[in-house]
């Protein structure tokens, strides 16, 4: 089996987890329970049922690196130690310290992080028990800057008593220690290197590593290398493109233009760049705006396009969305009360009729702070600046420049300036009581983005007495064609 083949395996194991804990979620949500015992249903059900999936992976890593063998060796490998069940409780905890999708996205993210961490602890643990064997970390095409570094080809990582890193050449990038960080929704795999074999990374990887060493040069000027820095360039360098590709992909799709939409993206009246022209948006602003962009097509769409908006705005999200992050096969899994795939592709089309942006605007989300690898306080915000992230999942937004509500501990504001003619739908026109778009009602004041957005970080700061960490950035792509589902 392939590094790609089990990749999907693990996969598809996580895809279920994320399941059966967004089943528990709805369960709970359904029964009168209050907030705090809401909290210990989550807390006790939530480590079981990641632990029960964990364990799958670990003994399919087992069976891995024993069919790794070349030939009979006398080795017989054994799955890793589970994560302790008091980790995952205080990950949980911590988790439901944000509310809806924020707290289920914080659990997908630990949940992936476990399983797959538990095959790549595996596969690494009895690497470093056989004597002349080895591992390799392997990472998908298309993977983040950090995974790209550690993942680029000729580097096999021994023993942890010889702690030496075998390969064509040595890059002084760092101790194995290094090569074992994994970052929520992380999908990088360990690849067993049993004695006598050698390590044959993808060819995609030779381009990662030409990467690496065109970052480090342009950035240590022969000095101390910069990890941010490096990851920075090496953002710049995959996505090179992709700034000069908004016209083409982010503003000109398969539909013409309406008359003013094009003047607003070029912004011929003023030599600013065109974000800085972004319209900001009060609460109040905000919904006006979206009524009277998007009411009218939202109220003339079928009851089958109704619904497959519903099935997102509802729990369909929990399923679709670390999917389509994490490049998951759906298969038959359902979300909500239609298979995920079906719902995908009918919000893709609802989003693709609707009305475009009609002018450049701000609108904010919080997030997880871990997708952008800000770990703790310590954490230097600037070092983000100039770094591009892609969503492959419709993202949920406030259209309004700023969040009122408070956001949890964990969580940046990220403040995103929508250039016009962007694939977007409002689903919160309709009036409390009506049956529209949004399954919960209007109070979230929400605009989807059509999925596969380029964002890049202009800003970074701290505001507020709070000390709220935001992140300004610009959309500088979106798919004109989103990718096929299956």
């Amino acid at each position: 089996m392939t590094p790609d083949e089990q990749r999907s395996v693990l996969d598809d194991l996580n895809l279920s987890a994320t399941q059966n804990i967004s089943e528990l979620w709805r369960n709970a949500s359904m029964m009168d329970l209050d907030s705090s015992q809401f909290r210990n249903v989550m807390i006790q059900d939530v480590p079981q049922i990641i632990e029960a999936y964990a364990a799958g992976a670990a003994d399919l890593a087992t069976v891995w690196y024993e069919d790794a063998a070349p030939g009979l060796l006398r080795y017989w490998p054994m799955p890793a130690a589970p994560a302790p069940t008091e980790q995952l409780e205080a990950s949980t905890s911590w988790a439901l310290r944000a509310n809806g999708e924020a707290a289920l996205t914080r659990i997908a993210g630990f949940t992936s992080r476990a399983i797959f961490g538990s095959a790549r602890r595996t596969i690494v643990e009895n690497a470093e028990k056989e004597p002349g064997a080895a591992w390799a970390r392997h990472a998908q095409a298309g993977s983040c800057a950090f995974c790209r570094m550690l993942a680029t080809r000729a580097e096999v990582y021994a023993s942890k008593e010889s702690a030496t890193v075998l390969g064509v050449y040595q890059r002084g990038r760092g101790t194995r220690g290094a090569s074992e960080k994994y970052h929520d929704h992380c999908r990088c795999t360990a690849v067993p290197v049993r004695p006598g074999q050698v390590y044959t990374p993808p060819d995609y990887a030779e381009q990662w590593d030409e990467q690496y060493k065109e970052a480090v040069r342009a950035t240590s000027g022969g000095g101390r290398i910069d990890v941010n820095a490096v990851l920075a360039k090496m953002d710049e360098l995959e996505h090179g493109t992709a700034a000069t590709t908004v016209s083409k992909t982010a503003v000109s799709v398969t539909k013409a233009p309406r008359p003013g939409v094009a003047a607003a993206a070029a912004n011929p009246v003023s030599d600013k760049p065109w974000h800085k022209t972004a319209a900001k948006f009060t609460e109040d602003e905000g919904r006006r705006h979206g009524s009277e962009i998007w009411d009218s097509y939202a109220r003339g769409l079928d009851n089958g396009a109704v619904e497959t908006v519903r099935t997102y705005t509802g729990r369909g999200y929990q399923v679709t969305n670390p999917g389509l992050r994490s490049r998951t096969t759906f298969g038959d899994t359902e979300a909500g009360s239609m298979r995920a795939v079906d719902a995908i592709r009918g919000l893709d089309t609802a989003v693709e009729n609707a009305p475009r942006v009609t002018m450049p605007i701000t609108v904010a989300r919080d997030v997880d702070a871990r997708v952008f690898g800000i770990v703790d306080a310590e954490t230097d915000l600037t070092a983000l600046v100039g770094r591009q992230f892609r969503d492959e999942a419709h993202l949920s937004t406030t259209l309004q420049s700023k969040l009122i509500l408070p956001i949890g501990a964990d969580q940046v504001e990220l403040r995103l300036d929508v250039p016009a003619d962007t694939k977007a739908l409002y689903v919160s026109s309709f009036s409390r009581g009506e049956r529209g778009l949004a399954a919960y009602g209007p109070d979230e004041n929400e605009l989807i983005l059509g999925r596969g957005l380029d964002y890049e970080i202009y800003d970074a700061f701290m505001e507020g007495s709070d000390n709220r960490r935001i992140l300004l950035a610009r959309l500088i792509a979106q798919d004109a064609t989103p990718r096929e589902v299956q």
